[in-house]
């Protein structure tokens, strides 16, 4: 009971699913490389005060109705203050723009959709997510002075490319200048694709 008790206690908000890495042949990451902040608004005293910083109008009203009613916002901007009534984290950005038409991308439900992301997606797909969790009171209001704690829901799964991340850019960089056509370059000596 006293379990249940805590349990029920507790609100963990997900911020960001995660998914394995696809890295080139050098083990450098294409995917989840930049990272970008957002932000956490606890429904609390200084939630409202936080939110009134960093939204307008319309969304500014739909968040604090959020907020009144026990919910913790996102915002996908940074807050660089220190206070009881946000928390900003740095997750990583899935896609950064370097080999995009092979990577593909993924749906709202974390599952690949296209390229090597759907065709690689029982290996890359993950129950992990970059969560907050916190303690509320009976009304779902965070408890003052209990604090958060951040699980960054790391996941060891990759798949490893024999493109080249460096030689990729490159190849992306002159081909920015051509109207329609190609490119791949390929290993000579072992057949292998270096950039696409």
């Amino acid at each position: 009971l006293m379990a249940a008790g805590l349990n029920q206690s507790k609100r963990k908000v997900v911020i960001s699913q995660r998914r394995g890495s696809i890295l080139d042949c050098f083990g450098r990451p294409l995917t989840d490389e930049i990272l970008e902040s957002v932000t956490l608004v606890f429904p609390n005293e200084q939630g409202p005060m936080v939110l009134s910083e960093l939204l307008t109008g319309d969304e500014l009203t739909t968040a604090l109705n959020k907020l009144k009613n026990g919910n913790a916002v996102r915002v996908n901007k940074a807050y660089k203050k220190e206070t009881e009534g946000a928390v900003s984290i740095e997750i990583p950005k899935r896609y950064s723009g370097t080999l995009t038409h092979i990577i593909g991308y993924t749906d709202s439900s974390n599952n690949g959709v296209s390229g090597l992301e759907k065709g690689m997606n029982s290996i890359l797909k993950s129950d992990n997510s970059i969560s907050v969790s916190y303690e509320i009171d009976s009304t779902g209001r965070m408890l003052s002075g209990a604090g958060y704690s951040i699980d960054y829901g790391q996941t060891d799964t990759f798949v490893k490319l024999t493109v080249d991340k460096e030689i990729q850019m490159i190849l992306e960089n002159s081909m920015s200048v051509v109207e329609s056509g190609a490119a791949v370059i390929i290993d000579a000596e072992n057949g292998k694709i270096k950039a696409t």
